[in-house]
């Protein structure tokens, strides 16, 4: 699936040299400069999953065990509504987080980086990787951190355009142990299953 970004990172350029001004001209600039669109490529990749007649597998990875089953489109929409909640484009959220644009000329990709260091947003970070010369958008990288009672809770999310994407999620309590799982779901994707990593 392509998703053209090179117009959105000329946009980008362009708002943040018309926006140079201090004060209530920096809010304007939170509130109007353009965010790269994950919920629309993201939307479009289900929507093509729904419609075209793959093979839907998950897998469920963790510590003890690997689990495959065959999922419906229900369950495929369900799993990937975990990448289209609140983001960084939610205009309470906007404001807080920074853009960044990195170029790797070895691999011939660039990609667009948000982050935020306040401490009540869940998500942390989020990479959009690119090709060069297409635009075509190669990854997604999503990364969340909360707290709940006495567990810390991280969860790393990577989409593939167009042929899967997988969850992990790892818990640490308050004795430092740690129990992680992935939920990696497919639908066009040949290549091998994500690795389980405890290390934090």
């Amino acid at each position: 699936m392509r998703f053209s970004i090179g117009l959105f990172i000329a946009c980008m350029y362009c708002s943040t040299l018309l926006s140079c001004k201090e004060g209530k001209e920096q809010q304007t600039k939170a509130d109007t400069v353009s965010f790269f669109s994950l919920k629309e490529l993201i939307m479009g990749d289900v929507k093509d999953a729904v419609q075209t007649p793959y093979l839907l597998v998950a897998y469920t990875i963790n510590d003890k065990q690997k689990d495959s089953i065959i999922i419906d489109t229900t369950d495929l929409k369900i799993w990937a509504n975990r990448f289209l909640q609140k983001d960084f484009n939610d205009p309470e959220w906007k404001p807080k987080f920074n853009e960044a644009v990195f170029n790797d000329q070895t691999t011939q990709t660039y990609t667009l980086s948000y982050t935020t260091k306040d401490d009540n947003i869940p998500l942390k970070q989020a990479d959009i990787t690119a090709e060069e010369n297409s635009n075509k958008v190669k990854r997604i990288f999503v990364r969340h951190q909360w707290l709940s009672g006495d567990t810390v809770y991280f969860t790393n999310g990577v989409w593939k355009p167009g042929k899967s994407f997988w969850i992990s999620t790892t818990k640490k309590f308050q004795d430092s142990i740690r129990q992680t799982t992935i939920n990696y779901i497919k639908w066009n994707d040949k290549g091998p299953l994500p690795l389980l990593n405890n290390d934090r």
